[in-house]
C-alpha cells in the first residue's frame, strides 16, 4: 500500500498562502471518494535554516514510518490540492514539478535531460528544485549517503545547491529524474516584494 510522507523543511514561519496549500491538499489526498477509505499520508515539518540537514532527517524519519514515498514540499510552495494525486499517477520513482525563481532573471529552476530516452507526457531532467518532488524510498537505497550537499566552490557561479548534488548521484543511481511540466505551470513559489508609494501594480 502506498504511504505518503509529507515533508515539509521550513523556516520559523510559512506564507499564509503556503499553509492553506498543504492543507487543502492534504485534505484532499487523505481520502479515496472512489474506494471510500483514507489513504496512508502523514507530515514532518522540519524546522531550520540547514537545508541539507533537514532533508536527510525528513528521510530518516519517512524511513522509520514506513513510508513508500516522500513528498518534498518547500515551506513557501503553493500546490493545486491534487498535486500529490497528479504526480503519483505518473507511476515513476522521482518526479517533480518546477517553479518560477524568486530573484534575479525569475527563470523556471532545473535543467532537461537531452540525452534521455524521451516520455510521453513528462520531461526527463538532469536536475531539478527539490520544493515540489515526490520520490520514491527505494531511491534512497539506491543512492549512497549523503544524500544532500551544499558545495562551495572557488566561483560562487559554481556552487552546487543540495538539490542539484542530490539529482547527480540519482542519475549516476541510474534513476531517471522527470519534471511534470503541466503541474509546473500550476505551481506558486511565494516570494517578497518592497512597494513603496508611486510604485506600479502589476497586470
Amino acid at each position: 500500500m502506498t504511504r505518503i510522507l509529507l515533508a515539509i523543511p521550513a523556516l520559523d514561519q510559512m506564507p499564509t498562502e503556503s499553509v492553506a496549500s498543504l492543507l487543502s491538499l492534504f485534505s484532499h489526498y487523505s481520502y479515496d471518494a472512489t474506494l471510500k477509505r483514507p489513504r496512508q499520508i502523514s507530515y514532518n515539518i522540519h524546522r531550520g535554516s540547514n537545508y541539507p540537514h533537514a532533508r536527510r532527517a525528513l528521510v530518516t524519519h519517512a524511513r522509520d514510518i514506513r513510508a513508500t514515498h516522500v513528498f518534498f514540499v518547500d515551506s513557501d510552495m503553493v500546490l493545486p490540492k491534487d498535486a500529490l494525486t497528479r504526480l503519483l499517477s505518473h507511476k515513476v520513482d522521482f518526479v517533480c514539478a518546477s517553479y518560477i525563481r524568486r530573484y534575479g532573471d525569475w527563470r523556471i529552476l532545473g535543467a532537461p535531460d537531452e540525452q534521455a530516452a524521451p516520455h510521453h507526457t513528462l520531461t526527463p531532467m538532469r536536475f531539478v528544485p527539490l520544493g515540489c518532488a515526490l520520490i520514491a524510498i527505494s531511491v534512497f537505497d539506491r543512492v549512497p549517503p549523503p544524500w544532500f550537499t551544499f558545495q562551495m566552490e572557488t566561483e560562487a557561479q559554481n556552487d552546487r545547491s543540495e538539490d542539484v548534488h542530490f539529482c547527480d548521484k540519482v542519475r549516476a543511481a541510474g534513476v531517471p529524474i522527470y519534471l511534470d511540466p503541466k503541474l509546473t505551470r500550476e505551481v506558486g513559489h511565494v516570494g517578497v516584494q518592497v512597494l513603496r508609494y508611486g510604485d506600479t501594480p502589476p497586470k
